[in-house]
Protein backbone atom coordinates (compact mmCIF):
# COMPACT_ATOMS: atom_id res chain seq x y z
CA UNK A 1 0.00 0.00 0.00
CA UNK A 2 2.34 3.10 -1.37
CA UNK A 3 1.09 5.93 0.66
CA UNK A 4 2.06 9.50 1.12
CA UNK A 5 -0.56 10.19 4.43
CA UNK A 6 0.44 9.36 7.88
CA UNK A 7 -1.25 6.41 8.05
CA UNK A 8 -0.42 3.81 10.89
CA UNK A 9 -0.52 -0.24 10.38
CA UNK A 10 -3.42 -0.32 13.18
CA UNK A 11 -5.45 1.95 11.24
CA UNK A 12 -5.65 -0.57 8.25
CA UNK A 13 -6.48 -3.14 10.30
CA UNK A 14 -9.27 -2.00 11.55
CA UNK A 15 -10.92 -1.26 8.19
CA UNK A 16 -10.32 -5.07 7.39
CA UNK A 17 -13.14 -7.57 8.28
CA UNK A 18 -12.29 -9.88 11.89
CA UNK A 19 -12.03 -13.16 9.91
CA UNK A 20 -9.53 -11.95 7.38
CA UNK A 21 -5.56 -12.94 8.33
CA UNK A 22 -3.36 -10.90 5.87
CA UNK A 23 -0.42 -9.04 6.24
CA UNK A 24 -0.05 -5.39 5.52
CA UNK A 25 2.92 -3.27 5.14
CA UNK A 26 2.45 0.60 4.76
CA UNK A 27 5.14 2.60 2.71
CA UNK A 28 6.00 5.96 3.02
CA UNK A 29 7.83 7.31 -0.54
CA UNK A 30 10.30 9.18 0.16
CA UNK A 31 9.28 11.51 -2.83
CA UNK A 32 5.91 13.02 -3.70
CA UNK A 33 3.82 12.32 -6.42
CA UNK A 34 1.80 8.83 -7.78
CA UNK A 35 4.79 7.80 -9.80
CA UNK A 36 6.80 7.58 -7.27
CA UNK A 37 4.82 5.68 -4.52
CA UNK A 38 2.92 3.71 -7.16
CA UNK A 39 6.79 2.21 -8.27
CA UNK A 40 8.08 1.95 -4.57
CA UNK A 41 4.96 -0.52 -3.80
CA UNK A 42 5.93 -2.25 -7.40
CA UNK A 43 9.37 -3.05 -6.06
CA UNK A 44 8.68 -4.29 -2.64
CA UNK A 45 5.78 -6.62 -4.08
CA UNK A 46 6.86 -9.77 -3.51
CA UNK A 47 4.27 -12.41 -5.30
CA UNK A 48 4.09 -12.84 -9.24
CA UNK A 49 0.97 -10.70 -9.94
CA UNK A 50 0.27 -6.69 -8.71
CA UNK A 51 -3.32 -5.69 -8.11
CA UNK A 52 -3.95 -1.76 -8.58
CA UNK A 53 -5.99 0.03 -6.31
CA UNK A 54 -6.52 3.28 -5.57
CA UNK A 55 -7.45 4.36 -1.95
CA UNK A 56 -10.69 5.87 -3.08
CA UNK A 57 -12.11 2.96 -5.11
CA UNK A 58 -13.69 -0.41 -4.03
CA UNK A 59 -12.63 -3.68 -5.05
CA UNK A 60 -15.15 -6.04 -5.99
CA UNK A 61 -14.84 -9.62 -4.01
CA UNK A 62 -14.63 -11.30 -7.50
CA UNK A 63 -11.50 -9.25 -8.86
CA UNK A 64 -8.35 -11.15 -7.28
CA UNK A 65 -9.35 -14.79 -8.39
CA UNK A 66 -11.00 -13.55 -11.75
CA UNK A 67 -7.96 -11.87 -12.91
CA UNK A 68 -5.31 -14.05 -11.69
CA UNK A 69 -7.13 -17.20 -12.85
CA UNK A 70 -7.22 -15.99 -16.27
CA UNK A 71 -3.54 -14.83 -16.51
CA UNK A 72 -2.38 -18.31 -15.37
CA UNK A 73 -4.36 -19.54 -18.22
CA UNK A 74 -3.41 -16.50 -21.13
CA UNK A 75 0.44 -16.76 -21.01
CA UNK A 76 0.27 -13.98 -23.82
CA UNK A 77 -1.30 -11.15 -21.68
CA UNK A 78 0.45 -8.98 -19.46
CA UNK A 79 -2.13 -6.93 -17.82
CA UNK A 80 -5.63 -7.25 -17.17
CA UNK A 81 -8.26 -5.58 -16.77
CA UNK A 82 -12.19 -5.20 -16.19
CA UNK A 83 -15.33 -2.78 -16.34
CA UNK A 84 -15.83 -0.33 -13.38
CA UNK A 85 -19.12 0.63 -11.76
CA UNK A 86 -19.04 4.55 -11.09
CA UNK A 87 -20.19 5.88 -7.93
CA UNK A 88 -20.38 9.07 -6.47
CA UNK A 89 -18.43 10.44 -3.23
CA UNK A 90 -21.00 8.20 -0.43
CA UNK A 91 -20.65 5.34 -2.33
CA UNK A 92 -24.01 5.70 -4.43
CA UNK A 93 -23.89 3.93 -7.89
CA UNK A 94 -24.34 6.60 -10.69
CA UNK A 95 -22.72 4.84 -13.61
CA UNK A 96 -21.00 1.88 -15.90
CA UNK A 97 -18.22 2.15 -17.95
CA UNK A 98 -17.14 -1.00 -20.05
CA UNK A 99 -13.62 -1.66 -21.76
CA UNK A 100 -13.01 -3.33 -24.76
CA UNK A 101 -12.46 -7.28 -24.42
CA UNK A 102 -10.51 -8.23 -27.26
CA UNK A 103 -6.88 -8.17 -27.04
CA UNK A 104 -6.76 -6.94 -31.08
CA UNK A 105 -9.43 -4.31 -30.44
CA UNK A 106 -7.72 -3.02 -27.68
CA UNK A 107 -4.43 -2.58 -29.75
CA UNK A 108 -6.26 -0.80 -32.34
CA UNK A 109 -8.11 1.83 -30.28
CA UNK A 110 -4.82 2.84 -27.73
CA UNK A 111 -4.62 5.67 -29.89
CA UNK A 112 -8.60 7.02 -28.64
CA UNK A 113 -8.41 6.96 -24.90
CA UNK A 114 -7.03 4.67 -22.66
CA UNK A 115 -8.19 0.90 -22.79
CA UNK A 116 -7.93 -0.09 -19.67
CA UNK A 117 -8.89 1.32 -16.27
CA UNK A 118 -5.51 1.62 -14.30
CA UNK A 119 -7.02 0.60 -10.80
CA UNK A 120 -8.64 -2.17 -12.26
CA UNK A 121 -5.61 -3.30 -13.49
CA UNK A 122 -3.84 -6.46 -12.61
CA UNK A 123 -0.82 -7.24 -13.86
CA UNK A 124 2.62 -9.62 -13.99
CA UNK A 125 5.11 -8.20 -11.64
CA UNK A 126 8.64 -9.06 -13.69
CA UNK A 127 7.03 -7.90 -17.16
CA UNK A 128 6.30 -4.29 -15.65
CA UNK A 129 9.71 -4.15 -14.25
CA UNK A 130 11.54 -5.67 -17.37
CA UNK A 131 9.82 -2.56 -18.73
CA UNK A 132 11.01 -0.03 -16.08
CA UNK A 133 7.97 0.34 -14.43
CA UNK A 134 6.14 4.01 -14.29
CA UNK A 135 7.27 6.63 -15.91
CA UNK A 136 7.20 10.32 -14.76
CA UNK A 137 5.01 11.72 -17.58
CA UNK A 138 0.77 12.57 -16.47
CA UNK A 139 -0.46 9.89 -18.43
CA UNK A 140 1.38 6.99 -16.52
CA UNK A 141 -1.53 4.73 -17.17
CA UNK A 142 -1.60 4.76 -21.03
CA UNK A 143 2.10 5.15 -21.26
CA UNK A 144 2.59 1.54 -19.46
CA UNK A 145 -0.33 0.34 -21.60
CA UNK A 146 1.94 1.23 -24.70
CA UNK A 147 5.01 0.00 -23.67
CA UNK A 148 2.89 -3.01 -22.53
CA UNK A 149 1.79 -3.91 -26.57
CA UNK A 150 4.92 -3.00 -27.95
CA UNK A 151 6.08 -6.28 -26.51
CA UNK A 152 2.68 -8.30 -25.65
CA UNK A 153 -0.70 -7.82 -25.09
CA UNK A 154 -3.54 -6.92 -23.00
CA UNK A 155 -7.33 -7.46 -22.17
CA UNK A 156 -10.14 -6.45 -19.95
CA UNK A 157 -12.70 -9.49 -18.30
CA UNK A 158 -16.19 -8.92 -19.83
CA UNK A 159 -17.45 -8.18 -16.20
CA UNK A 160 -16.79 -5.17 -13.55
CA UNK A 161 -14.11 -5.65 -11.41
CA UNK A 162 -14.28 -2.35 -9.12
CA UNK A 163 -16.09 0.34 -8.38
CA UNK A 164 -14.46 3.40 -9.28
CA UNK A 165 -15.99 6.93 -7.28
CA UNK A 166 -15.84 10.12 -9.00
CA UNK A 167 -14.84 13.23 -7.59
CA UNK A 168 -13.81 16.71 -8.81
CA UNK A 169 -10.12 15.53 -7.06
CA UNK A 170 -9.65 12.49 -9.79
CA UNK A 171 -6.17 12.58 -11.07
CA UNK A 172 -6.83 11.75 -14.54
CA UNK A 173 -9.69 15.13 -14.83
CA UNK A 174 -7.05 17.32 -12.67
CA UNK A 175 -4.03 16.31 -15.17
CA UNK A 176 -4.58 13.79 -18.03
CA UNK A 177 -7.38 16.07 -20.35
CA UNK A 178 -6.28 19.36 -19.93
CA UNK A 179 -4.18 19.57 -23.06
CA UNK A 180 -2.89 17.23 -25.92
CA UNK A 181 0.53 17.64 -24.67
CA UNK A 182 0.93 15.08 -22.42
CA UNK A 183 0.19 12.14 -24.79
CA UNK A 184 1.83 13.41 -27.80
CA UNK A 185 5.04 12.85 -25.38
CA UNK A 186 3.74 9.20 -24.99
CA UNK A 187 3.27 8.89 -28.58
CA UNK A 188 6.69 10.29 -29.52
CA UNK A 189 8.44 8.39 -26.96
CA UNK A 190 6.53 5.47 -28.20
CA UNK A 191 7.64 5.77 -32.30
CA UNK A 192 11.39 6.86 -30.96
CA UNK A 193 12.05 3.65 -29.06
CA UNK A 194 10.42 1.49 -32.53
CA UNK A 195 12.90 3.79 -34.31
CA UNK A 196 15.54 2.36 -31.81
CA UNK A 197 16.35 5.44 -30.64
CA UNK A 198 17.56 6.06 -27.07
CA UNK A 199 15.91 9.42 -25.57
CA UNK A 200 15.05 10.40 -22.04
CA UNK A 201 11.46 12.09 -20.95
CA UNK A 202 11.11 15.69 -21.13
CA UNK A 203 11.57 17.66 -17.56
CA UNK A 204 8.17 19.26 -16.13
CA UNK A 205 7.57 22.37 -18.21
CA UNK A 206 10.16 21.42 -21.22
CA UNK A 207 7.68 19.33 -23.40
CA UNK A 208 7.35 21.59 -26.39
CA UNK A 209 11.11 22.02 -26.43
CA UNK A 210 11.16 18.21 -26.20
CA UNK A 211 8.44 17.77 -28.64
CA UNK A 212 10.25 20.08 -31.32
CA UNK A 213 13.42 18.57 -30.99
CA UNK A 214 12.65 14.67 -30.64
CA UNK A 215 9.84 14.75 -33.71
CA UNK A 216 12.17 15.31 -36.14
CA UNK A 217 14.11 12.34 -35.60
CA UNK A 218 10.77 10.42 -36.31
CA UNK A 219 10.37 9.28 -39.77
CA UNK A 220 7.12 11.10 -40.81
CA UNK A 221 4.32 9.02 -41.92
CA UNK A 222 0.33 9.36 -41.83
CA UNK A 223 0.11 7.60 -38.78
CA UNK A 224 2.97 9.50 -36.99
CA UNK A 225 1.18 12.55 -38.24
CA UNK A 226 -2.01 11.83 -37.18
CA UNK A 227 -1.28 10.78 -34.11
CA UNK A 228 0.69 14.01 -32.95
CA UNK A 229 -2.09 16.51 -34.50
CA UNK A 230 -4.65 17.86 -32.75
CA UNK A 231 -6.82 15.31 -34.10
CA UNK A 232 -5.20 12.57 -32.14
CA UNK A 233 -8.43 10.67 -30.45
CA UNK A 234 -10.21 10.39 -33.95
CA UNK A 235 -11.94 6.98 -33.36
CA UNK A 236 -9.80 5.41 -36.19
CA UNK A 237 -8.18 1.99 -36.13
CA UNK A 238 -5.13 3.78 -36.12
CA UNK A 239 -2.95 0.31 -34.43
CA UNK A 240 -3.41 -1.65 -37.58
CA UNK A 241 -0.54 0.01 -39.50
CA UNK A 242 1.88 -0.91 -36.15
CA UNK A 243 0.42 -4.37 -35.27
Amino acid sequence: FPSHDKLEQSDVKKLLPLTTEIEIKILQSPNPGVVHATNLGLEAARGEYVAILDSDDVMLPHRISSQVAYLKQSPKITAVGGHIILIDSNGKEIGFKKYQTSPKEIRRNIFEMAQMAHPAATYRKEEIIKLGGYRLVDALDIDLWIRILEKSQLNNLDLPVIKYRVHNNNFSKKNIFKTNIPRKVIWVSHFLRMAGIEHKLPKLGNELEWLDSNVKLIQSNFITRLALSDFWNMNLNFMRALS
